[in-house]
């Protein structure tokens, strides 16, 4: 080996190391560089959970709500986004939530009980639709007597605070007078003396349907702030008071006529939606109810297909034909038969129309009676 030899040998020798070097440098920067990412991942996702609970500064009910014998306290917050007043509304009303949700109810209506119990002992689908109606027809209220005792922007966190606050002696008691005040209003309906015939009884105590939904209402809500009131949602006679109206809504007869004085082409299928309504449908003999009404019939044809649009125009009457509601329906068919297209929207309306006038039978024997004697006092 000459010299020159020896030389590139030692050369590549010393190489070795210094590539190695270089190798163990490049790991431990990207280390660093691993290292430094973990940091930042840590503290961002530190801001961000400092950015959605409230911060040190805000004021202690924001964080631990109030401890009041007697009272309730329930805290919301809102996203603040230039609207300070509608975030306001919002976190108040999330507080009123908050509130309500630490006496473990929902203050909205539900179907009462005694439905339930109907149904159990066989009690007619029509008897059940209007009593749910009467439920209904209560307007949807909070427990009374919350209030926004305190509220806070904290634009720093880009968010708006509200404390609601509940009195429960004070609603508790506000809820007995309301009880009360029902109770007294209730009164005369149960020693009432019923003269008619049987929807004429019926609808004198019809109003009384709602006094008692809404008597069960507030029970609920009194129970919710006072666990030992004691109140049965109904007394022992008004609960006589609501079978009254249950069977006399149970015995209603409902007769069919066509307005025209014609052969109609629904007839059998009016009876039958009439039925599947809860109606109790008499072909025969008086009855407290009579449906009268028309069909119109539209036909026409394209590329050889045939479309039919019924349309039907109803009057309920009672047995001095005064009007108790007016219904109007319109249902289409198509087919490549007409008669089979005529069919299907024949159908379709007639079960529409049965359906309509079952669900609206609270509101036209109540709204309308009530309508009736004021014209009769007149």
């Amino acid at each position: 080996m000459t010299a020159g030899d020896m030389r590139r040998a030692n050369r590549g020798v010393e190489a070795r190391p210094s590539l190695s070097r270089r190798i163990s440098g490049i790991s431990l920067l990207l280390l660093a560089a691993g290292f430094g990412l973990f940091l930042a991942a840590c503290s961002s996702g530190k801001q961000a959970e400092k950015t959605n609970s409230p911060g040190p500064d805000l004021p202690g009910w924001v964080i631990d709500p109030p401890r009041k014998p007697g009272y309730v306290y329930g805290v919301g917050s809102a996203q603040l986004r230039g609207d300070k007043a509608k975030a306001l509304q919002q976190a108040s009303d999330f507080a009123r939530v908050e509130l309500i949700k630490k006496l473990r109810v929902s203050i909205r209506g539900r179907t009462s009980s005694r439905v339930e119990l109907l149904e159990k002992d066989g009690r007619s689908h029509l008897t059940r639709k209007v009593v749910q109606a009467a439920e209904s027809s209560i307007e949807d209220t909070e427990l009374p007597g919350i209030d926004i005792v305190e509220s806070l922007a904290a634009p720093s966190e880009q968010r708006v605070y509200a404390l609601a606050e509940l009195n429960s002696q004070q609603a508790a008691a506000d809820c007995r007078q309301k009880i009360a005040r029902l109770d007294d209003r209730l009164q005369p309906f149960r020693s009432k003396a019923l003269q008619g015939d049987t929807l004429q009884k019926a609808q004198a105590l019809l109003p009384a349907l709602r006094l008692l939904q809404k008597r069960r209402r507030l029970v609920r809500k009194l129970q919710l702030l006072d666990p030992n009131a004691g109140l049965p949602e109904l007394t022992s006679s008004q609960e006589h008071l609501l079978e009254r109206i249950v069977t006399l809504l149970d015995t209603l007869k409902i007769g069919i006529a066509h307005g025209k004085g014609s052969a109609n082409p629904i007839e059998a299928s009016l009876r039958k939606a009439l039925i599947d309504a809860g109606f109790k449908v008499s072909l025969t003999g008086q009855t407290d109810l009579l449906l009268q009404y028309s069909v119109d019939l539209q036909i026409s044809e394209r590329k050889g297909i045939f479309f039919v649009t019924a349309s039907a125009a109803a009057t309920l009457l009672n047995r001095q034909k005064d009007v108790l509601g007016e219904f109007q329906d319109r249902s289409k068919g198509a087919a490549r038969d007409e008669g089979l297209a005529r069919s299907r929207a024949l159908d379709d309306l007639a079960e529409s129309l049965g359906k309509s006038i079952g669900q609206d039978l609270y509101v036209s024997l109540t709204h309308r009676q009530s309508r009736l004697g004021q014209r009769s006092t007149e």
